[in-house]
């Protein structure tokens, strides 16, 4: 539970800050506050408690100025006893401005990202070997991003658009 706990700060810290490349360093005095916060979890508690948690918490701090800037959320105040039941004591309306914050940043669970990426790869792959069968050049505007660009008038204008086109399908 440790890595799942540390994997979602990573990930909303990185969302909600805009630094892709944060990657959490653990001092001493964070690993007992981890450890403290995963012995006051509820049994039942899983990924996507996890995720709506973080979601929430991350929702009341990602807009608070700091001497490190706007969007920086120390872990100190997303997990612990009081961060439990605040969640804990969360109204309908406060669930409404979460629901907006993840909205507006697009933020989805572990399993809904991993899911599509791992569909998207397979596509990509079933794509570039039906592309290399049928001896079809790579595409200058990324057509096989899975993306519907066939409307484009560089898409109409390529010697290869009706091959795409089937192959798309």
């Amino acid at each position: 539970m440790k890595k799942s706990v540390i994997k979602y700060y990573e990930y909303f810290f990185q969302e909600i800050s805009g630094n892709r490349n944060f990657t959490f360093n653990i001092k001493d005095s964070q690993k007992s506050l981890i450890d403290s916060f995963v012995k006051l979890i509820p049994e039942t508690a899983g990924e996507d408690w996890l995720f709506d948690f973080f979601l929430y918490q991350f929702s009341r701090y990602y807009d608070k100025k700091t001497r490190f800037g706007t969007g920086i959320v120390m872990l100190n105040w997303v997990i612990g006893k009081k961060a439990i039941q605040e969640y804990k004591d969360r109204t309908e309306q406060q669930l409404h401005f979460v629901n907006e914050f993840r909205v507006k940043y697009e933020l989805k669970p572990f399993k809904e990202v991993e899911s599509k990426e791992f569909i998207h790869s397979l596509k990509k792959v079933r794509i570039e070997g039906l592309r290399k069968s049928k001896n079809i050049a790579a595409c200058s505007i990324s057509l096989f991003e899975l993306t519907e660009i066939f409307s484009s008038i560089l898409c109409i204008g390529c010697e290869s658009f009706n091959c795409c086109k089937l192959i798309k399908k």
